[in-house]
């Protein structure tokens, strides 16, 4: 999917992340990355999911 240049240009104006290939060990590291990234990003500005 996001080796169409224009969906994947789409994508990156959207703020998402566009990567191609990989392992999935690579995409576990990825996604830890970033679930660590957005949870300190949520505490510091208060956020919380719904209750």
């Amino acid at each position: 999917m996001v080796a169409d240049p224009s969906l994947a240009e789409r994508l990156r104006g959207a703020g998402l992340l566009v990567r191609r290939g990989g392992t999935p060990e690579g995409f576990a590291a990825t996604l830890a990355e970033q679930r660590g990234r957005w949870s300190r990003l949520a505490q510091e500005f208060g956020v919380a999911p719904p209750a």
